[in-house]
């Protein structure tokens, strides 16, 4: 097995500290070992070796790409937006369920939209935006 630390300073006299030697730490990396077989066996193949071939499909084979819904913004509390484009959809995260109320003319007339599960990513409300529509949205959650 490979060494999780290999000594790399002169032999120490009296120790088990070799040039080149292991350092003697508790556990050798196992795990490197193995990324190390999965390396050379995608060299051979050609591709990675423990790639997942449907989520490769989805996200680098341009098929799978055009099929993703290009038109939906996120917002949450970690990833606050101030824009998004006419004819979008808003989709509003948070960890809590809640009834979203928002307003696309400046609080004139609301709506009531409800939350809905995403399991343990939370929940979710949408708003969709029309092709070219102008202005602003405002929302609040209970």
């Amino acid at each position: 097995m490979l060494p999780e630390q290999v000594w790399d300073e002169a032999d120490l006299p009296n120790t088990s500290m070799r040039l080149g030697e292991p350092a003697g730490s508790a556990v050798p990396l196992v795990w490197a070992h193995a990324e190390y077989l999965k390396l050379l066996r995608s060299a051979l193949d050609g591709k990675v070796f423990d790639r997942i071939d449907p989520v490769y499909a989805r996200y680098c084979e341009p098929e799978g790409r055009s099929r993703r819904r290009q038109n939906l913004e996120i917002y949450s509390l970690r990833r606050p937006i101030q824009r998004i484009a006419a004819g979008d959809t808003l989709r509003i995260l948070d960890e809590n369920h809640f009834d979203l109320i928002w307003s696309d003319d400046g609080w004139q007339t609301t709506h009531t939209s409800a939350s809905r599960t995403l399991g343990s990513a939370g929940f979710s409300a949408d708003v969709a935006t029309a092709p070219g529509q102008t202005g602003s949205l405002s929302w609040t959650l209970h």
